[in-house]
């Protein structure tokens, strides 16, 4: 199964450019020495957690439509596995080069070993996830 959707992801990611998705931009400037350069141009990371597979693979190829408009490198996070109750890597069902061939891109555990430490230190880092609460979910809206 490697690989058989990130060889359309180009063809795909066309339709999906009205998709509202949860959206992480990190616009970091400097250079690295490590295995990446680092992109001055910023980066798009997301959270994969709204859903199954299907949510998940519709979010990726949103993210990755969004971070090509913006000329910003997609950090790939892990898929989330319900049965498993652990993250799955990218890489362990898709092949990470695919995708780099469509547009810049590395996985998120690479960004988060090799690059946030010196660019997105632990106490500056933020992040937003949008939840919708309880109390909407028995509301009359």
């Amino acid at each position: 199964m490697r690989g058989i959707f990130s060889a359309y992801a180009p063809f795909l990611c066309s339709a999906m450019s009205n998709w509202m998705l949860d959206i992480l931009l990190l616009a970091l400037w400097a250079g690295t020495g490590c295995g990446y350069e680092w992109d001055d141009h910023g980066y798009v990371l997301y959270c994969p957690c709204m859903g199954r597979f299907g949510n998940q693979a519709a979010h990726f190829l949103g993210a990755l439509r969004f971070a090509k408009e913006l000329n910003r490198t997609l950090a790939v996070p892990p898929w989330r596995s319900y049965t498993r109750k652990a993250n799955v890597p990218f890489g362990e069902l898709f092949d990470i080069e695919v995708v780099q061939r469509y547009h810049k891109s590395l996985p998120l555990e690479e960004f988060m070993v090799q690059l946030a430490p010196q660019h997105w230190p632990p106490g500056e880092r933020v992040g937003y996830c949008y939840r919708f609460t309880l109390s909407l979910l028995h509301s009359n809206i």
